[in-house]
């Protein structure tokens, strides 16, 4: 019965009788100077911080164009599609996990917002 439990048990899990064997936690465990390749790496995150002022910058323009009542040029208008495109995909780079969930139209919506 449990003696042959404990015997295929790892050494550790069998130490002490009612006691919860011992969970590392492989974030906590990682080993000093490893690269996480799931982290976005700090080029990503100066781009990103980069074309996201950008993109806030451009749309408060179109935003205080179109409030004025005057139409906004073409060439700043796919300027600023470029850019919401751009965004989108280095969003993805800071979270993987969560801004896959998304397609490019829902993350698009997202940032108008």
């Amino acid at each position: 019965g449990s003696t042959v439990l404990a015997a295929q048990r790892p050494r550790s899990a069998a130490a002490a009788p009612g006691s919860r064997p011992a969970v590392r936690n492989p974030v906590l465990t990682k080993p000093q100077g490893s690269v996480d390749p799931t982290e976005p790496s700090q080029e990503d995150l100066s781009l990103l911080h980069g074309i996201a002022l950008r993109y806030m910058r451009q749309r408060q323009i179109i935003l205080d164009m179109t409030k004025q009542g005057g139409r906004v040029p073409r060439h700043i208008d796919s300027d600023f599609a470029d850019l919401e495109r751009t965004l989108v995909q280095l969003l993805r780079v800071v979270n993987k996990c969560f801004f896959q969930r998304f397609d490019d139209k829902q993350l698009q919506r997202l940032l108008r917002a």
